[in-house]
């Protein structure tokens, strides 16, 4: 999987504030060189003009000076190839720390996108169950209407056959007695449809 080209957004002034003291050092330097130059040539001028004994005591000077100078140097040669590498190294200290968070951003980005994805899966599959159960219902209040059709007819058929029956008492309390369920079972039947 290849990183995605995301906008640099960190704070390197950190790093370019080391650069600028890098330069500032590099013109230290430099004008430590020209000014070690400078020294050279009017010390030369001066020994030029002064007497052999004091031209040699001047030259001794000259060596001494040139010593204390050229140690100088060095000194400055190292601290600046020691500021330098510790510039490099908090370069690339940045940069694995950069290249880490870009890692982690992108991986958070993609357990996300994943995370967004099963929860829409979900979404997807309780929408189905919903519907089914809406489904089925309806289905059962199809059922329970058409059982009421039923009953209401067969209430009127009861109702019939016991005004033609009516003579003979035991079979209109027999069919009472049939109606009186019937009843029941259409009063039942209308608690089921409010449910």
């Amino acid at each position: 999987m290849s990183t995605p080209n995301l906008p640099h957004t960190e704070n390197l002034m950190p790093l370019y504030e080391l650069v600028i003291l890098l330069q500032g050092l590099v013109g230290e330097a430099n004008a430590i060189k020209d000014n070690i130059a400078n020294s050279v040539d009017s010390l030369s001028i001066q020994a030029n003009n002064q007497p052999a004994e004091s031209k040699q005591a001047k030259l001794a000077q000259l060596k001494l000076k040139n010593q204390q100078l050229k140690t100088e140097l060095e000194n400055k040669t190292r601290y600046s190839t020691v500021i330098t590498n510790l510039l490099n190294n908090y370069e690339l200290s940045i940069q694995t720390v950069l290249d880490s968070v870009r890692s982690d951003v992108v991986s958070y980005n993609l357990k996300l996108l994943q995370l967004n994805r099963d929860y829409y899966q979900q979404l997807q599959d309780k929408s189905g169950q919903e519907y089914r159960m809406y489904r089925e219902l309806v289905e059962k209040r199809l059922v329970v209407f058409r059982i009421s059709e039923l009953l209401r007819k067969l209430l009127t058929v009861v109702d019939e056959e016991f005004v033609l029956h009516s003579r003979n008492a035991s079979e209109a309390y027999k069919l009472l007695t049939c109606k009186k369920v019937l009843e029941e079972l259409s009063d039942k039947k209308r608690m089921l449809q409010s449910v």
